[in-house]
């Protein structure tokens, strides 16, 4: 029964009491089909939001504990997008652009964090232990904006 227990929290944030895996994967991937093709950058600011609250965790990266990199690694994945799983690592691989499109990564304070632009002038980030994942302007005064990337 431990095992259910683990599966239900590693099943990326996705609640389900059933104990047979294959069942309760496969409604979800049709269910996210549709939100899907509506663009990806889409799929992962509504993952973003589905994000928030959950607590931060180093080094995490599923629902139950995340760091921002590890956030963003789980909301790129929920629309079927991988990222490179470190901040410095997006950096050198991704597309740098001049300003944020909803779904686009803020990198911030040289590198050391990374948020999720939801549009706005606001980001979703995993902040600390203190205030896990939570939404925050472009703009804060505690974050430096260094560079935004787009996955597309």
């Amino acid at each position: 029964q431990g095992g259910d227990t683990w599966q239900a929290q590693s099943s990326s944030g996705q609640q389900t009491s059933q104990g047979n895996t294959q069942v309760a994967s496969s409604a979800p991937s049709q269910e996210e089909s549709p939100a899907s093709s509506s663009g990806g950058n889409g799929s992962v600011v509504g993952a973003a939001y589905a994000g928030l609250g959950n607590p931060y965790s180093f080094g995490g990266t599923s629902p139950s504990g995340w760091d921002c990199s590890g956030f963003i690694n789980w909301a790129y994945g929920q629309a079927g997008i991988d990222v490179p799983r470190s901040t410095y690592a997006m950096m050198g691989s991704m597309r740098q652009v001049s300003s944020p499109s909803p779904g686009d990564i803020v990198i911030q304070n040289g590198g050391s964090h990374a948020a999720i632009y939801v549009g706005n002038g606001q980001l979703i980030g995993a902040n600390n232990p203190r205030v896990g994942t939570v939404q925050y302007p472009l703009d804060s005064p505690y974050w430096s904006n260094t560079m935004f990337l787009s996955a597309n």
